[in-house]
């Protein structure tokens, strides 16, 4: 039975009960479970071997082997390269399959300045577990430079710097 809202009728007029669970469309999947997120102010510079950037780590726990875990990861960042071409390489990882997505980037210009580099990453999990799971994101520098996630600025104090990771549990 369809439940019509009108003018005449309004939202504050509708009873308990009178929306049923058989009202809503049913095996639509896309449904966002659970979210988990975190948030850090702590700078990671990065050098030659891969290291995990502060604050990218979270866990989850699916509910179901069906479900996909979408994954946001936004800072900002500064690179610095005065020796060569830059090339920078950034990986999530699983705590339940291991390397889960590579990324590498190349072709900045030499300069002895600090340029705006930021870390977005957005990546689509099948883990297929209802185990815990931890994601964490690691990123090196391939050759000299300077490349720095989530910098603190010291010479701003109000400019306060973030970087926020975001899980989502999508259901089938």
């Amino acid at each position: 039975m369809p439940t019509e809202i009108s003018g005449s009728t309004g939202v504050n007029k509708i009873q308990d009960g009178t929306i049923a669970q058989a009202d809503f469309a049913s095996g639509v999947g896309g449904k966002v479970l659970q979210c988990v997120s975190a948030y850090s102010t702590t700078q990671t510079i990065c050098g030659t071997s891969y290291a995990t950037v502060a604050g990218t780590s979270l866990t989850i726990t699916p509910s179901a082997t069906s479900s996909k875990i979408m994954l946001f990861f936004s800072s900002g960042g500064l690179i610095l390269d005065n020796s060569s071409i830059q090339s920078i390489s950034l990986r999530i990882n699983s705590s339940e399959d291991g390397v889960i997505m590579f990324r590498n980037r190349h072709g900045y210009a030499d300069t002895a300045t600090y340029k705006p580099f930021p870390l977005e990453l957005t990546y689509i999990d099948a883990p297929s577990s209802t185990s815990a799971i931890t994601y964490t994101v690691t990123a090196k520098v391939e050759s000299g430079g300077d490349w720095t996630i989530n910098p603190d600025d010291t010479a701003e104090p109000d400019n306060v710097n973030s970087l926020t990771a975001i899980a989502l549990e999508i259901g089938a």
